[in-house]
C-alpha cells in the first residue's frame, strides 16, 4: 500500500539553488521592466498558507493556522546535547526554544468536506489564521459538513468559537472520540486535576455553543468514520488522543 508521508529536504542547498535562481530572474527583470513598472508599490504579502494534495481522488487541503515558540522543557525523554545538535542539523539558532505550527487539514471527498481540527484562536497572537486560509483556500465556513478534532485541547480546538463564544460553523457538526469527551466534560475529573483547570475550562467554552446546539457527536477511537476516512487510537497525550486516516484505493494519509 503507498503511504504519503511529509519528507525533508536539505535547506542549505535549497537556499543556494533558489538564490542563483532568483538572482538570474532579477537580472533580467532589471533588463526588461519599463520604468512605469519599476514604480510599483511593495504589496508585503505573502502566498496563502494552504497547501493541496492528492490522497486517491480524494482532496487534502493542509492549512496553516500560525506559529508560535515553545521552551525545551516540553521535550521530554532527550537532553540538552541532543536537542543542540539537532537544531544545529536544521540551521536552527542554538537557543532552548524550538519554532512550533499549528495545522489543520481539509478532507474533500467530493460530496462532504470534513475538517480535522481548528486551529489554537485566543492561544497566542500568532495563531487564530484558520478562518482567513479556508477563504483564501476558497471555501466558506458554512461549507464544512463536520469537524472531526484530534482532541480537545484548545490549540485544535480554539477555532470552532470567535473571540465572545460564539459557533463560527453554523452548519458542521463536531465528531469527537468518545473517551475524549467523556474525560475533559466530566466536573469530576476536573476536580481531580485542579492543575489542569485552563484545559478543562477552554474545552467546555470551545463545544459549549455546540453541545448547546446538539452538534456534538461522538465515536469509537478505531472506527470507520465514513467514506475515506476512519479513526487511530492513539491515546497518551490525552485519554482519548485520536489520529485520522484518510484512504482511498492504494493511497493513504494519516
Amino acid at each position: 500500500m503507498k503511504e504519503k508521508t511529509m519528507t525533508s529536504f536539505d535547506r542549505r542547498k535549497f537556499m543556494i539553488g533558489s538564490g542563483i535562481a532568483v538572482g538570474a530572474a532579477v537580472a533580467s527583470s532589471l533588463i526588461s521592466i519599463p520604468g512605469a513598472q519599476a514604480k510599483t508599490p511593495l504589496s508585503g504579502k505573502q502566498a496563502p498558507g494552504f497547501y493541496r494534495t492528492k490522497v486517491g481522488n480524494i482532496e487534502v487541503t493542509a492549512l496553516s493556522d500560525g506559529g508560535m515558540t515553545l521552551g525545551d522543557e516540553l521535550m521530554l525523554n532527550t537532553n540538552a546535547k541532543t536537542l543542540s545538535s539537532a537544531r544545529a542539523k536544521n540551521f536552527l539558532p542554538d537557543a532552548p526554544q524550538f519554532p512550533a505550527y499549528v495545522n489543520a487539514f481539509l478532507v474533500n471527498t467530493g460530496d462532504k468536506l470534513t475538517l480535522i481540527d481548528t486551529g489554537a484562536r485566543g492561544f497566542s497572537e500568532t495563531l487564530g489564521r484558520l478562518e482567513g486560509q479556508l477563504e483564501a483556500a476558497g471555501v466558506r465556513l458554512s461549507r464544512v459538513d463536520e469537524i472531526i478534532l484530534t482532541h480537545v485541547h484548545p490549540d485544535h480546538t480554539g477555532g470552532l468559537v470567535d473571540e465572545r463564544g460564539r459557533a463560527v460553523f453554523d452548519n458542521a457538526r463536531v465528531r469527537v472520540a468518545q473517551d475524549e469527551l467523556a474525560f475533559w466534560l466530566d466536573a469530576r475529573n476536573e476536580e481531580q486535576f485542579p492543575e489542569r483547570k485552563q484545559l478543562f475550562d477552554s474545552a467546555n467554552r470551545n463545544l459549549g455553543p455546540y453541545l448547546e446546539d446538539d452538534r456534538v457527536e461522538s465515536f469509537i477511537s478505531g472506527t470507520d468514520l465514513g467514506t475515506g476516512l476512519s479513526s487511530i487510537a492513539l491515546p497518551g497525550h490525552t485519554p482519548g488522543h485520536t489520529g485520522v486516516r484518510v484512504s482511498d484505493g492504494n493511497d493513504q494519509l494519516i
